[in-house]
């Protein structure tokens, strides 16, 4: 009985998932500033132009 387990790495299995964790964590918090500072517009329409700007170049 041969048993695999996960074929996960270090970066992939524990620095990936912990990165994107602290990452969300910051964007969530940092989600309130940024309404009160550049309005309830601005809050989505900068992220869409963002990745407006990235799916075209």
């Amino acid at each position: 009985m041969d048993q695999k387990g996960n074929q996960f790495s270090t970066f992939a299995g524990v620095f990936t998932p912990s990165i994107l964790t602290i990452l969300g964590a910051i964007m969530f918090l940092r989600a309130g500033y940024v309404v009160g500072e550049a309005g309830i517009f601005n809050q989505f329409y900068l992220p869409c132009h963002r990745r407006l700007e990235c799916m075209i170049l």
